[in-house]
């Protein structure tokens, strides 16, 4: 670009501008995101989730990378990848997925790693076989919740 010191024509301004936006922005960003969760419902979440990925989908080479403790983010990703899973088996499955999440993600199951701290070790929790984040880690406590609601719902007293 070659700018002139004529100060009537700015439009090369606004296109060296631009040229500049382009040439400086990264090919590839890294995102770290702790606890999204916080203050938020579950639908929330799951909609921050949606809107995460579909906006580090840009084409770029993006790392995302979320510390959570809320089983509904975590079920928030599984379902991206189950949609993913979808339409990686279908191609005619595109408009049933973007009904559905009114986004159609475009990464793998390959290329999410998924992990739990227990007693001080760092534990796998995706699930090769169905290739989804494994069920039984995403919300253990709903089951012990329920389990003693039913055990005490079903109190029959003295």
């Amino acid at each position: 670009y070659v700018l002139t010191n004529n100060n009537e024509d700015l439009s090369d301004l606004g296109e060296f501008s631009q040229f500049i936006i382009n040439v400086s922005q990264p090919h590839y960003s890294t995102f770290i995101i702790e606890e999204p969760e916080e203050n938020l419902f579950p639908i929330t979440q799951y909609n921050l989730v949606k809107h995460i990925f579909k906006t580090l989908d840009n084409g770029r080479d993006n790392t995302l990378v979320i510390t959570t403790h809320s089983p509904y983010i975590m079920s928030s990703v599984n379902n991206l990848i189950q949609a993913c899973n979808i339409i990686s088996k279908d191609e005619n499955a595109v408009a049933y997925v973007e009904d559905i999440l009114h986004y159609v993600p475009k990464f793998s199951y390959e290329e999410v790693c998924a992990y739990s701290l227990k007693s001080g070790y760092i534990e796998s929790i995706s699930c090769d076989e169905y290739k989804l984040i494994s069920a039984d880690s995403l919300d253990m406590a709903s089951d012990v919740i329920s389990s003693d609601f039913e055990r005490l719902l079903n109190y029959e007293g003295n």
